[in-house]
């Protein structure tokens, strides 16, 4: 499983999901920061990964396009420590 960690969550989850043993990256550690959605999702698509977000509009670029990459979309009510 590669995973790859959109911007609106902590680099830390990146760091965690690794360190269990995931493949994991962050978008602002591979110069996606800036990015906007389709160009991570073009990225997450030819790479092989999947999305954690918390950003809605993947849902809709995944209803458009279709699966791969597979999205992980994480509500704010998710976050038990209010860190995300």
């Amino acid at each position: 499983m590669k995973l790859l960690v959109d911007n609106q969550l902590p680099e830390a989850l990146a760091v965690f999901l690794a360190d269990s043993g995931i493949e994991c990256r962050h978008v602002r550690r591979i110069g996606l920061g800036a990015a906007a959605d389709a160009e991570i999702w073009s990225y997450a698509k030819t790479q092989g990964f999947g999305i954690v977000t918390m950003d809605e509009d993947f849902q809709h670029l995944a209803a458009r396009y279709g699966t791969p990459p597979q999205i992980v979309w994480v509500r704010p009510a998710m976050c038990a420590n209010r860190r995300c």
